[in-house]
């Protein structure tokens, strides 16, 4: 989900080629990894990426957004102690500086994520996310689509914590900003179209949580492929959505 900011963070750094040029090319090559669903071999990839980094400044923005990425993908593999731990290296090092908002943004929205993920701290991922969509808003103003996943992300906390309301009025509004058609923005739509039907499956409109499965499945095998765990998980959904509408035989159609 945070595709359409990522390529603007690794843009942003003001270094030299000569500086970086090796922690560039391992951070693409991360970003690769990471949304083939490949989640251990990106894991090897950030972490010889944070070398790099670290070799130019272990205090520098680039180490901070490559702690960022590692402690995703740790947080994806399970390992949640070492997730937390270098998700809040990271914003220790973006808040001792002024001059690389995004990475900031990107940092808070990341533990906040990893909050909901693990369960439990809801209060404080929803400050986090908050944090990041007014520097977002910020950067971007209040209509750019690199908004989406910070819109998202507060939505589902907001879900979690029972205004319902307001989170189907956040993943609305994500949508709507998804007016183009690359590959990043189809796939951000069909994260938003499934966590909208998750939203409607936790408000017993199942109808609506089919109908928003049957748009996101499309697009998320076009984006990502039919093996990516993502696609899997749609699959499941749809066939769990379809077996509380009483249509259990249509379960049998699915096929990943």
């Amino acid at each position: 989900m945070m595709k359409l900011l990522l390529p603007l963070l690794a843009a942003s750094f003001s270094a030299s080629a000569a500086d970086d040029k090796v922690w560039r090319e391992l951070f693409a090559e991360f970003g690769q990894l990471r949304d083939k669903g490949d989640y251990r071999e990106a894991l090897r990839t950030a972490l010889k990426a944070l070398e790099e980094a670290e070799r130019v400044g272990p205090s520098d923005a680039r180490t901070a957004a490559t702690l960022s990425e590692v402690a995703w993908v740790e947080g994806a593999l399970g390992q949640s102690w070492e997730a937390e731990q270098h998700h809040l290296r990271a914003i220790r090092i973006l808040e001792r500086q002024t001059s690389e908002p995004l990475a900031l943004c990107i940092a808070l929205n990341g533990l906040s994520t990893f909050y909901v993920e693990s369960g439990g701290r809801y209060a404080q991922a929803e400050q986090l996310s908050r944090r990041a969509l007014a520097i977002g808003i910020g950067l971007f103003g209040p209509r750019a689509p690199e908004l989406v996943s910070l819109l998202s992300n507060l939505a589902t906390v907001r879900s979690i914590r029972g205004d319902r309301a307001e989170a189907l009025l956040l993943f609305q509004n994500a949508l709507q900003l998804l007016v183009d058609d690359s590959p990043a923005d189809r796939s951000s739509k069909a994260f938003v179209l499934s966590n909208l039907s998750t939203l409607h499956t936790k408000m017993g409109d199942h109808a609506k949580s089919v109908s928003y499965l049957l748009q996101a499945i499309p697009l998320c095998e076009e984006t990502l492929g039919r093996e990516h765990p993502r696609m899997i998980a749609l699959l499941f959904n749809l066939g769990r959505a379809y077996l509380e509408l009483g249509t259990s035989n249509l379960c049998g159609r699915l096929r990943p």
